[in-house]
């Protein structure tokens, strides 16, 4: 009786907090009852009760600091959508957005980027620039070159994400493909399987790195 009517105190907490009650069936009830005192300590329950995105929530109760960065992404007016992107995107890397500090995930959620690649971007790039000019070349190569989206930058060696750098890759690529029978073949059999990124970037390697 004592275990029955504490679960249902918890179910009332829960949707009045937002959260959704199949949450129950993966996750303990402390870890739950955790969530809903950061919920509250937060005042994030309008923003659960609209949105109602189950990978947020999942984050919320997996992971308690969570809620926090979430707060804060919320207050920034970042979307829901654009969020459980990033934390999809860590997921594939097995690790946590909150592990980048704070400021860094915001700056990065802020950016005019595929929310697919917002998450890569904050792994391989943003600690690392130095300059505005060149994160906008790196934004730009990104936006520009769909094998990073398609694949992910992680299929890239080092040397070939170091190229998402270079000033040529965005502007002059796909000229310089045309030109080049050998990788415009190769550029349309991706385009129509999404198929080889890793073989294509190193054919580029070699044609503008020599």
């Amino acid at each position: 009786m004592r275990n029955t009517l504490k679960h249902l105190t918890l179910l009332t907490r829960m949707k009045d907090d937002g959260l959704l009650p199949a949450l129950t069936g993966s996750f303990s009830e402390d870890a739950i009852a955790q969530a809903c005192g950061q919920v509250e300590t937060l005042q994030l329950q309008e923003r659960l009760h609209i949105r109602k995105t189950k990978r947020i929530q999942e984050e919320l109760i997996r992971v308690p600091n969570f809620a926090a960065l979430y707060g804060v992404l919320c207050r920034q007016e970042i979307g829901d959508e654009e969020i459980a992107s990033a934390l999809e995107s860590a997921d594939g890397y097995g690790e946590r957005l909150t592990a980048y500090p704070q400021e860094q995930v915001l700056a990065v959620m802020k950016l005019e980027l595929l929310p697919s690649l917002r998450f890569e971007y904050l792994k391989y790039y943003f600690p690392f620039v130095m300059y505005e000019e060149e994160e906008q070349v790196i934004l730009d190569n990104l936006q520009t070159f769909p094998i990073a989206e398609w694949k992910g930058l992680s299929m890239l060696t080092e040397h070939q994400r170091d190229m998402i750098r270079q000033p040529f890759l965005g502007s002059y690529l796909f000229a310089g493909i045309k030109m080049n029978g050998k990788l415009w073949n190769c550029w349309n059999r991706i385009v129509r399987s999404r198929e080889s990124a890793s073989c294509f970037i190193g054919m580029v390697c070699g044609c503008f790195c020599q």
